[in-house]
């Protein structure tokens, strides 16, 4: 069937889409997909999204901090140092080395109360009965075998049936305890050394001593 330019009247073939004499269209023009151009991202969500991710690092790094300030012998020195500010004697014999069950029942409980007492009252001679009780951890590690050896020796003689082959560790803790009164008038130093043990895999407490 022949077709006309509806504008100028001018023939057309079949496969023009356009007047050859007047320009003017006179067919369907093929489809043209449109072009989709990608979303430009955000820098607020990218600079959102690095926000995230860096607090979600820092959270984790601190979250193993922690675990591992308190796991190990570091964990039981903070635990037993605030028994004895608490005056918590159940507390610190609860965790004490297996080496304190080869002597009569209660000897555990009368060495600490008995080193504690001591320590306490030193705290009363010279501030008075009102005071609280601060600390710093000085200085904290873990023995060389020779002491290791040594101290297995001691609890040896000591203990005849004990088997010193369960302790594997000894750690040494330095900690200085301050009483200070009240009403903040008076200040009275002590250093606190605690031994600890490694024993079938759990720390300990072994030794609590002060020194003036």
């Amino acid at each position: 069937m022949a077709r006309f330019c509806g504008n100028c009247g001018m023939r057309l073939e079949d496969n023009d889409r356009v007047c050859g004499n007047c320009g003017t269209p006179c067919g369907e023009l093929p489809q043209v997909k449109p072009v989709v151009k990608p979303a430009k991202k955000s820098r607020k969500g990218i600079v959102a999204a690095i926000i995230c991710v860096v607090i979600a690092v820092v959270l984790l790094i601190t979250g193993v901090s922690t675990l591992a300030a308190n796991a190990g012998y570091k964990g039981l020195l903070k635990k037993t140092i605030k028994a004895y500010i608490n005056y918590d004697i159940d507390k610190i014999v609860n965790n004490a080395s297996e080496s304190y069950d080869y002597s009569y029942s209660s000897y555990a409980e009368y060495y600490f109360t008995m080193k504690i007492d001591d320590s306490l009252e030193t705290f009363d001679d010279y501030v008075g009965y009102n005071y609280k009780l601060t600390y710093e951890i000085e200085d904290s590690y873990i023995a060389s075998e020779r002491y290791l050896s040594e101290i297995k020796s001691t609890l040896a003689a000591k203990y005849g049936t004990f088997d010193t082959d369960i302790i594997k560790k000894v750690a040494i803790a330095e900690v200085t305890v301050t009483a200070t009164s009240k009403s903040g008038s008076q200040k009275y130093t002590q250093t606190m050394q605690i031994t600890l043990t490694k024993e079938k895999g759990s720390w300990k407490v072994l030794y609590i001593d002060f020194t003036k």
